[in-house]
C-alpha cells in the first residue's frame, strides 16, 4: 500500500506540474509527454494495487475510483493535447479523431466520477472542453479542410516525460539536554 500511496502522490504532483504548464502556455509536445507522465504514474499505481490486492483485508473504493479517474483524465488530456498539436500542423482530421479518442478515455472514468459531487464536476468540465474542441475542429473541418476524419488516431502518443521525484527526508536533529538542571 506504501507503494501505491507514494505512486499517487508522484502522479499528483506529475499532474500539479502539467496543470501549471498548462497555465504557462508551455508548447503542445511537451504538455502531451507531461500528461503522459502522470498517466504512467497512475497506472503504475493501479498496477501495484492490484498486484497486491490479497494482501489487503479491505481497499477503498474511492482510492480505486480516484487512480482510474487520475489515469483516464490523463490520458484524455494528453490526446486533448494532441489534438490542439495536430490543429496547429492543420492536420483537422487528425485532430477531431485525437479528440474522439478522449472522449473514450473519460468514458471509461464516468462511474469513477460520480464517487463525489467535485470529481464528477471535474468531468463534466474536462468532457464539456473535450466537446467544444471537437465542435471547434468539426466546423473547421466542413468549411475549410474537408479532410476524412479517421477511426482512430493515426499518431501515437509520446512517450510520458515524468519530472517529478521524491525527496529525501530530512534527518531530525536529536536534542539532548534541552533542561539545564
Amino acid at each position: 500500500m506504501a507503494e501505491t500511496m507514494r505512486l499517487v502522490c508522484l502522479a499528483e504532483a506529475q499532474a500539479a506540474t502539467a496543470r501549471r504548464a498548462e497555465e504557462k502556455g508551455t508548447a503542445l509536445p511537451l504538455l502531451c509527454k507531461l500528461h503522459m507522465g502522470a498517466y504512467e504514474l497512475y497506472k503504475a499505481a493501479d498496477q501495484t494495487l492490484g498486484d497486491h490486492v490479497s494482501d489487503f483485508n479491505f481497499i477503498s473504493r474511492k482510492l480505486q475510483a480516484y487512480i482510474l479517474l487520475g489515469v483516464s483524465v490523463h490520458h484524455a488530456r494528453a490526446h486533448r493535447a494532441a489534438a490542439a498539436e495536430a490543429a496547429e500542423a492543420n492536420d483537422i482530421g487528425e485532430a477531431i479523431a485525437s479528440c474522439d479518442a478522449a472522449v473514450k478515455h473519460l468514458a471509461k472514468a464516468a462511474g469513477a466520477a460520480g464517487e463525489t459531487e467535485a470529481w464528477r464536476t471535474a468531468a463534466e468540465e474536462e468532457r464539456d472542453t473535450l466537446a467544444a474542441l471537437r465542435g471547434r475542429f468539426v466546423r473547421e473541418n466542413e468549411v475549410v479542410f474537408f479532410e476524412k476524419v479517421p477511426e482512430k488516431p493515426a499518431k501515437k502518443l509520446p512517450e510520458g516525460k515524468v519530472i517529478v521525484a521524491e525527496i529525501d527526508p530530512v534527518a531530525r536533529v536529536q536534542l539532548q539536554n534541552l533542561f539545564v538542571e
